[in-house]
């Protein structure tokens, strides 16, 4: 409670360097407009909360869990035939706020650049509030929060809401002329939500901050609430880590099913590859070699060709005429081995040693015929 005082007393020194918050409300603005809830409702301001609003108001609360953080609320001022009720629809962040553990001050470089903001991007929008966070310890206001409340915002149709990041509940708070006083609930795109109560039933931010002070029998209520908040704070990180491992496996399931249908792709683009890839030159080398008492260069070209498979009828034809042969006791003598020559290489000297052309050999597959000796002297039998 010191430390609030002293906040408070700090804040009343600066104070009259900010503007009153009344002045940021123009009663003449007022737009006629059908309040979204039930009618004849008993709540100390109706307010509308634009559901992108209060989806970048968690946003920005749970971006940190160290500090608070805060900004103003913008919108329209609405009335019906019931009264007024504010209908907020974008938010600004408090920059170059000074955010501490428990406490959120706005400077003047604060205020600054939320009334540039408010003019450059909501020229059309009246600032009815402000917001802020307590993370991880409720959501009731202190008495720095009042102080503000009272005397920055201090018009009947400009509320105060604090937030929770850890438990998402949320409190809000008006000006009335009973005082500051509690709203329970407020309505996003037509749909009540309720919002948090102090602990004494009916009473207003000011007595349920005092009157705590005075009860000297415990409260179980609070403590209960407080194991309520421990209880979900376990439950959420629970829900982040199973959260982050199911991401995990998903994205372990994706790799594997992309590196599946990479490799059927590579597989099936190979097979096609291998299937039309032509023959590919490797060196080619020229022989001299005597024909007909004539030497004469025959280029030979080597290349590297895997036989398609519509060529495997060959290669069986081939292996059927080597058993034959083998069958039948003849061997072949090996094919000579082709000389070794690197593409450009420089040709053998010339001229070359004798060569001679060996006649082509009787296929295997012919069977060779031969006549039968004729004994000496004797002529072959004429027909």
């Amino acid at each position: 409670m010191a430390d609030e005082a002293t906040a408070v007393d700090k804040a009343e020194q600066e104070g009259a360097a900010i503007s009153v918050g009344h002045e940021w409300v123009d009663e003449s603005r007022v737009k006629r407009r059908k309040f979204p809830g039930p009618a004849g409702v008993d709540v100390p301001l109706r307010v509308v909360l634009d559901p992108g609003v209060m989806t970048e108001l968690h946003a920005h609360a749970r971006e940190t869990l160290e500090q608070e953080v805060g900004g103003v609320l913008a919108g329209d001022l609405c009335q019906d035939d019931h009264g007024p009720f504010v209908h907020i629809r974008a938010l600004v962040r408090a920059l170059h706020a000074k955010e501490g553990r428990t406490d959120l001050t706005f400077t003047q470089e604060t205020w600054d650049s939320i009334h540039k903001s408010m003019e450059k991007e909501h020229p059309k929008y009246q600032i009815l509030g402000w917001y802020h966070t307590h993370p991880g310890y409720g959501v009731e206001f202190s008495d720095m929060d009042l102080f503000i409340q009272r005397n920055f915002f201090p018009a009947p149709t400009q509320l105060a809401l604090v937030t929770d990041p850890l438990s998402g509940e949320i409190a809000v708070c008006t000006h009335t002329d009973q005082g500051i006083r509690y709203v329970d609930r407020i309505w996003l795109d037509g749909r009540e939500q309720k919002c948090k109560l102090p602990r004494r039933t009916g009473a207003s931010p000011e007595t349920a901050s005092s009157g705590a002070a005075h009860d000297a029998a415990p409260d179980w209520g609070e403590r209960l609430d407080s194991v309520e908040r421990r209880l979900t704070q376990v439950i959420q990180a629970f829900d982040e880590h199973r959260d982050g491992l199911y991401r995990f496996q998903v994205i372990l399931a994706m790799i594997f099913c992309v590196a599946v249908v990479a490799a059927l792709f590579y597989n099936v683009y190979s097979t096609y590859k291998y299937r039309t890839k032509p023959p590919e030159k490797i060196s080619y080398m020229r022989l001299p070699v005597r024909v007909g008492g004539q030497t004469v260069l025959l280029g030979v070209e080597v290349v590297d060709w895997q036989i398609p498979p519509e060529l495997d009828p060959y290669v069986q034809l081939q292996k059927e005429f080597d058993r034959r042969l083998r069958e039948q006791g003849i061997a072949l003598p090996p094919a000579p081995a082709a000389p070794q020559m690197a593409p450009g290489a420089p040709l053998p000297a010339y001229p070359p040693p004798e060569a001679t052309v060996t006649p082509p050999r009787t296929s295997p597959m012919e069977t060779p015929t031969t006549a039968p000796a004729q004994p000496a002297g004797e002529s072959p039998a004429q027909p």
